[in-house]
């Protein structure tokens, strides 16, 4: 009986996650992020908008308790099998898929520590953080209308009860309020 609950859970975990993934990725895809002189819209600038909402949603997650902290490993496990999708069909063949992976992993391990860290020092740090991620430290006019948007997500997730995160819904806020 144990093990039918333990792969039960995990089974709705993975569902759960699956939602927040589609929702992660729906987000990241946005057009107002890549206009003007925005984000690339490569597979790095979609990779780095990927991991700035996941992170920001994963962050959310793991402040609802146990529950949270399942779906956000399953989201990330998710996410880079997504990744390794990609990579495979972009051309990356086996012998160097796996390095691939593994540097997309340490980026954003490194990102999310970044971003975590920006959060809680304020809003000049985490403007910094996205003009050096986003947009690879060009002249581009959108730091700062990011940094607000990042800043809505945030307060948008922080009242969102944890009921509806761990049934897999994400309340965000429209982008285009923020990114002119």
């Amino acid at each position: 009986m144990f093990l039918s609950r333990l792969f039960g859970r995990r089974g709705a975990d993975r569902k759960i996650a699956r939602a927040h993934l589609r929702s992660i990725a729906a987000q990241s895809r946005n057009p107002v992020f890549y206009a003007d002189n925005g984000v690339h819209d490569t597979f790095d600038g979609r990779f780095e908008l990927m991991t700035l909402h996941a992170v920001l949603v994963l962050r959310r997650l793991k402040a609802s308790g146990e529950g949270g902290d399942r779906i956000a490993q399953e989201i990330l496990t998710l996410m880079f099998s997504d990744f390794d999708h990609a990579l495979r069909e972009s051309g990356t063949g086996d012998l160097t898929l796996g390095k691939k992976v593994r540097v997309l992993g340490e980026s954003y391990l490194g990102r999310a520590k970044a971003y975590d860290r920006a959060i809680l020092n304020g809003k000049g740090e985490l403007q910094e953080t996205l003009h050096r991620n986003l947009f690879e430290m060009r002249d581009s006019n959108l730091s700062a209308e990011m940094t607000d948007y990042v800043l809505a997500v945030v307060e948008r997730l922080d009242v969102q009860g944890d009921d509806d995160l761990l049934q897999g819904k994400t309340d965000w806020p429209a982008p285009s309020d923020y990114i002119h």
